[in-house]
């Protein structure tokens, strides 16, 4: 009898490598990209509008919002300090646009109140979404002043303020997006995460 053909350990390698597979994703390419113009101006849509008017401490809406559960992965408290992280893996239900290692993380003190929540979202090779496209979807008023022109990214003008805070990571060669964050900034609706059963 080989080790592979008990079950345990056939179940311990395929989840293994399934770990192994997520963390190895490689990011898109201009050659990798399969998406329609229709379809990549759909997820930036999304992605901007998000910027603009989501939530990120808002687990429910933001869950919502890209048709997405959030599982349990991992937990950290700190005993003397009271402060609790937790992280999320981000599943999208249907056709995923995003990849498996898109992460969402929950933290808040003394167990109850909340401090920050923020949102990585990882693209699929089949999407490669452009800087230019990205920056020609934002609100001309929202893509910063002279310093942050070269920079892709939702700023708010002065005396105006979003909820969230977005980041926008392109690839070595500036070609495709490689990943977009939402930090949260103020804890108007907040709905801690829970993993569905």
């Amino acid at each position: 009898m080989t080790l592979i053909k008990m079950p345990y350990l056939r179940a311990l390698v395929g989840t293994s490598l399934l770990t192994i597979l997520a963390a190895c994703q490689l990011p898109p390419t201009v050659a990798s990209n399969e998406a329609s113009p229709e379809q990549r101006q759909a997820v930036i849509d999304a992605l901007v509008k998000f910027g603009l008017e989501g939530d990120v401490s808002d687990a429910t809406a933001t869950a919502k919002f890209f048709n997405a559960a959030f599982y349990l992965s991992d937990k950290y408290w700190g005993v003397l300090s009271q402060e609790r992280t937790e992280w999320y893996r981000v599943h999208q239900n249907g056709p995923s646009v995003f990849t498996g290692k898109s992460q969402y993380t929950w933290r808040w003190v003394h167990g109850v109140q909340f401090q920050s929540a923020d949102l990585t979202l990882y693209p699929d090779r089949a999407f490669c979404l452009s800087p230019s496209e990205i920056s020609a979807a934002i609100p001309e008023r929202y893509r910063g002043g002279e310093k942050l022109k070269k920079l892709v990214g939702i700023y708010p003008p002065a005396g105006e303020s979003l909820k969230n805070s977005s980041m926008f990571i392109f690839t070595d060669d500036n070609a495709c997006l490689k990943s977009v964050s939402f930090f949260s900034k103020a804890p108007d609706s907040v709905a801690k995460p829970h993993s569905p059963s």
